[in-house]
């Protein structure tokens, strides 16, 4: 099944909320897609496609190529080329989104996957990477402090996951102070690098932010039980950072495995082996339990389940009245949004007439409302669509208890009718029937 289209979810949000308040979608190795390595290969849609269906954190290893050209290019452990160039590929396919979807950020963790023996040390890595990422420095976010929402909308925030490490030349003249022999960054972006636990689970803290890493990636069982990835290190993790306690916490919880020698070998896992245990476990975990803040959650191959990304994106959401349509958790209950309230569709049926059979409620975003909320309007009994015979107009037809008449409100124009999902069937009715209806003011959404 194609995956829900989430590209403007962080418009919903509030601006104000600091980034490791949030609930926030990514993927681990987010740049392996290309890779024809079982062993390698940790995702299945392009870095294009993650976004789109809401992904916000990416997790890029980068490598040197074939010629000391200063270019950087994506790789994974034993597939130390994967085509794709981190400028051009990574960096462009960014900020393409970013244009078009303003409201958005993404959070790039970027990682030194590189033999430094190579082509020189870290200092090379370093200064290759902050020349590319001076080329558009607009577009980054390069502090060292956890920024809110609001400040990186339209940005690229950086988490290092690589040292800082320059090589100095003496000055220009002969009582100048030495200077870098290479270019260097503005600031360096949020150092997740020291003290980022090896495959293991840890709280660690840098530059007065502090972290919560679970990357238990190949010891996470005792055995062979696959599951035990979950049960044993994502699920307890997603518990630690539910807690009130912990909201001034960073959490960084990768749902990602391998087996011995990335599965090459018999009886080990691949990356894929492993999601499909890992991920139904984790739709169940988040379908049974309360929406919570759970952190940045890197993962293998979300797509797996349909709705895993949706999920963890509907934890993010407070206000309901932002909302055309959305659906009470507590019992199922579906709402519209209009006229500053939530009008209540009585049953499935009535919400069959207005969104289609087999409308696609699991989309739309969850809410506990317990008890029903202040603003609830009045219900839309009987509720279906109408249009009059020759007449390109659509309205939304339901009845008010005690009201002689059905009610009618037109359905101003296209967008008001994708924002609240209406396109059940319309039922053309002649226009002589106009005076049995009762009209009111139309309905539309911005």
């Amino acid at each position: 099944m194609q995956q829900p289209s989430h590209q403007k979810w962080m418009h919903y949000v509030d601006g104000n909320e600091k980034l490791s308040k949030l609930t926030i979608p990514g993927t681990h190795d987010s740049g392996t897609y290309p890779s024809d390595l079982e062993s390698a290969k940790c995702q299945g849609m392009t870095l294009e496609q993650q976004l789109n269906a809401g992904i916000r954190f990416i997790d890029i290893r980068l490598t040197f190529g074939f010629e000391d050209d200063g270019l950087l290019w994506v790789a994974h452990g034993i597939d130390s080329f994967l085509g794709l160039n981190f400028e051009t590929d990574i960096i462009g396919t960014c900020k393409k989104f970013l244009s078009q979807n303003p409201s958005e950020t993404i959070l790039m963790s970027i990682k030194n996957e590189s033999l430094t023996e190579k082509w020189g040390d870290d200092a090379k890595f370093y200064g290759d990477l902050s020349a590319i990422i001076n080329r558009s420095k607009t577009i980054f976010y390069l502090k060292e402090s956890m920024p809110a929402l609001q400040e990186v909308r339209g940005k690229i925030v950086l988490f290092r996951r690589f040292p800082v490490k320059i090589n100095m030349i003496p000055g220009t003249k002969p009582h100048d102070p030495p200077r870098p022999a290479t270019p260097i960054l503005a600031n360096n972006g949020l150092n997740i690098y020291d003290h980022f636990p090896a495959d293991d689970a840890a709280p660690f803290t840098n530059a007065s932010i502090k972290y919560y890493v679970q990357d238990r990636y190949f010891r996470w069982s005792g055995g062979s039980n696959r599951s035990e990835k979950f049960t044993a290190w994502v699920a307890p993790t997603l518990n630690k950072a539910a807690a009130v306690t912990e909201q001034d916490t960073c959490y960084i919880n990768f749902t990602s495995a391998t087996g011995r020698f990335g599965g090459a070998l018999p009886f080990t896992s691949t990356p894929l082996d492993l999601a499909k245990t890992v991920v139904p476990l984790f739709n169940n975990y988040l379908s049974s339990n309360p929406p919570h803040r759970f952190g940045i959650i890197p993962m293998d191959f979300p797509e797996l389940t349909p709705y895993l990304i949706t999920q963890l994106i509907h934890c993010n959401y407070q206000n309901p009245m932002v909302f055309p349509r959305l659906r009470n958790r507590s019992n199922g209950a579906e709402y519209l949004n209009f006229d500053g309230k939530l009008h209540h569709i009585p049953n499935p049926a009535i919400a069959a007439n207005l969104f289609k059979k087999d409308w696609d409620w699991q989309s739309i975003p969850n809410f506990n409302f317990t008890p029903a909320p202040a603003c609830t309007g009045v219900p839309l009994l009987n509720g279906k669509l109408l249009s009059f015979s020759g007449r390109p107009e659509l309205y939304i037809c339901y009845n008010i208890a005690g009201s002689s008449r059905p009610v009618l409100r037109h359905i101003l124009n296209p967008s008001t009718q994708n924002a609240y999902g209406l396109f059940g069937t319309i039922n053309p009715v002649p226009e002589a029937t106009k005076g049995n209806y009762e009209f009111l003011s139309p309905i539309s959404w911005q």
